[in-house]
């Protein structure tokens, strides 16, 4: 098959795959037929432009089907865009019904850590300083510190709010990732890290406790410690 005959026998559906290709582009969306048609198009004209590539190498037309193929992929391969109704839907009714398939991870995450919270709290009330083998010297130190200056808080203070706030957000999706990652340990690293940072916010509340300042505790997990502790349960039962 010469060039002419090529084109002619191919361009219609060229033709076709185009006005599809921008249909999907704009603000219409397409039907089902219109969708199984676009991938049967897509499919052929990538075969042609690997013809033509072959076969006629210095034509334009060839520079042609690699733009309409590219143009294509972009349409089917494209990341779906976000939108309020999809963050609503996620809320509503993915997020819940994700919670219902995984209610048994969770409920045994979650008892998990609160046993081991428990255990680091008595830990430090058996064995005087244990705290500081947990949480470091230096943090426990600092946060007994801002305790006697009455601002328990000063760990999270900043002139630059936004600061604190980002690495806030920031630790807690990593967090997140690294429960859910250690999974891939057969559920022993993911264990560790549960049981460890149990351990640490019972430590944690023994210094307020130590302190008789047990609702200035409460509010310094609300702060921060809420998202996070919920993330660390999330990511390891998942």
């Amino acid at each position: 098959m010469n060039f002419i005959q090529f084109v002619d026998k191919r361009q219609p559906d060229w033709v076709q795959l185009e006005n599809l290709t921008r249909k999907a582009n704009g603000s219409i969306a397409l039907n089902k037929e219109e969708i199984r048609l676009l991938s049967n198009l897509y499919r052929a004209a990538t075969a042609d432009y690997a013809y033509a590539t072959a076969n006629f190498p210095n034509e334009r037309i060839t520079l042609y089907l690699a733009r309409l193929i590219s143009e294509t992929h972009g349409v089917i391969y494209q990341i779906p865009r976000l939108t309020w109704a999809k963050i609503k839907r996620f809320f509503l009714y993915s997020g819940p019904q994700l919670f219902r398939i995984y209610r048994v991870y969770f409920w045994i995450a979650a008892v998990i850590f609160i046993v081991f919270g428990i255990l680091g709290f008595w830990a430090c009330e058996v064995h005087k300083g244990y705290e500081k083998n947990i949480m470091g010297e230096t943090y426990v130190r600092m946060t007994e510190g801002n305790i006697k200056a009455k601002k328990p808080f000063g760990v999270y203070a900043d002139k630059y709010k936004f600061i604190p706030f980002a690495q806030i957000m920031f630790n807690n999706i990593t967090v997140l990732l690294r429960g859910f990652i250690l999974g891939l340990t057969a559920c022993l690293g993911t264990l560790y890290f549960l049981t460890y940072n149990a351990i640490m916010v019972g430590c944690f509340f023994h210094i307020f406790y130590r302190h008789d300042i047990i609702l200035d505790f409460w509010l310094t997990i609300m702060v921060h410690g809420t998202i996070e502790l919920t993330m660390i349960v999330f990511g390891c039962a998942i």
